[in-house]
């Protein structure tokens, strides 16, 4: 087989198998994901940063970039609490374009865009 023929296949046979793992999330999960997304904007919007945080994983392994890294979820919800401590500064969160990607059957990635409307200080 040629080098190049080897090369296209590989490729080929990779591109279906990523195409395979990020499948839509079934029907049922895609609901209970986005609701918990739009539950995290209504405790942001209502100036609940500890409800708002329950979104995320609880554990001392999540890590949070944002200007700085925070490692683990007090540090995360410290930063946030720093960061938002004012409703001026929290302003209003939306999400959209949510879409919802199965990994497999317990864990899913969720992309789309925020937007935080603000008036400027």
């Amino acid at each position: 087989m040629r080098p190049s023929l080897r090369l296209t296949l590989a490729a080929l046979l990779l591109a279906s198998t990523a195409s395979l793992a990020a499948q839509t999330a079934p029907p049922a999960e895609t609901a209970a994901i986005t609701a918990m997304m739009q539950k995290s904007v209504a405790d942001w919007n209502r100036g609940d940063l500890d409800a708002f945080a329950t979104c995320y994983k609880n554990s001392p392994n999540i890590l949070f970039i944002g200007h700085k890294i925070s490692r683990g979820y007090d540090q995360m919800l410290a930063t946030y609490k720093s960061a938002y401590n004012t409703p001026a500064k929290m302003g209003t969160l939306n999400f959209t374009h949510l879409e919802v990607q199965a990994l497999d059957t317990h864990f899913a990635t969720v992309t789309g865009n925020f937007h935080l409307e603000r008036t400027p200080a």
